[in-house]
């Protein structure tokens, strides 16, 4: 079987180790961090001194909304959407950035600082090759 691809590959990738991470790139000049490799100038300072990083796979439940209805449209996931469906912004360990993600981890347990680890999950399949995204899990 052929190998699972990113969504989107700016922003999510193989760490050396094989392991999904989210990707993004620090600034040489200010120090700012980013998400998303997409990028190439800072948007703190407008340098181009921009080095790409990993930026790990850990995180905090900073806030979150609660899906109830299953969003419109045509989808081609690879499940039906569920419903209720946690939406979170996590702030990633030691980054000073904070992601918005689909939040795995059944309703009644979200609080705001629950600790949650990055999750690879096939979102549909392209040619037989795995499509994968991302969301957190309870960690």
């Amino acid at each position: 079987m052929t190998d699972a691809r990113s969504v989107a590959p700016t922003f999510l990738g193989r760490s050396s180790s094989g392991r999904w991470q989210l990707l993004g790139r620090r600034c040489g000049d200010c120090g700012e961090t980013l998400f998303g490799r997409d990028d190439v100038l800072c948007l703190r300072c407008g340098s181009d001194a921009l080095a790409d990083i990993g930026l790990g796979d850990r995180g905090t439940l900073w806030a979150f909304t609660v899906l109830r209805n299953p969003p419109p449209g045509d989808r081609r996931a690879a499940a039906i959407s569920r419903v209720p469906q946690p939406l979170g912004l996590v702030e990633l360990d030691g980054m000073a950035v904070r992601v918005m993600a689909r939040i795995d981890v059944d309703v009644d347990r979200l609080e705001i600082g629950l600790p949650l680890r990055l999750a690879g999950s096939e979102l549909y399949v392209d040619g037989g090759a795995p499509v994968v995204g991302y969301s957190f899990e309870e960690a």
